[in-house]
């Protein structure tokens, strides 16, 4: 996948409890970590088309958590006010907002790694 991080975006989250990687690491070493142990199918997708992979065993909310520096609750809440694209392994994808451009590429990418039809798949993503 060809994610890319933006300047923006942010500089640690914090990866002690987390995922036993111990202290801090970068956005990039966190995504990278996530996808080394197999995080791959489900996640979600920035507003700045980053991809933060997780699994079927780790609720969305506890990376948007980890990512925004918030509770799960307000985490999951908050990505969706930025529009992020909640992609689930069973086939539900969901967003507040359109998709922007980044965002679109970054689908196509994960479209592409997983087999899948990219305009299908843009098809079926249900706005809240």
């Amino acid at each position: 996948m060809n994610a890319t991080i933006s300047p923006d975006a942010p500089s640690a989250v914090l990866c002690d409890d987390l995922l036993e990687v111990g202290g801090e690491c970068s956005p990039v070493e966190f995504r990278a970590y996530l996808k080394s142990i197999g995080f791959n199918d489900e996640g979600w997708i920035d507003e700045k088309g980053n991809f933060w992979p997780c699994d079927e065993h780790m609720l969305h909310g506890f990376i948007a958590s980890a990512v925004l520096d918030l509770g799960e609750e307000d985490a999951e809440k908050k990505a969706d006010r930025l529009g992020w694209l909640r992609l689930s392994d069973y086939g539900n994808r969901t967003a507040a907002k359109r998709l922007n451009q980044r965002q679109r590429n970054t689908l196509f990418d994960y479209c592409q790694l997983h087999g899948c039809d990219y305009h299908e798949t843009l098809e079926s993503i249900k706005y809240l």
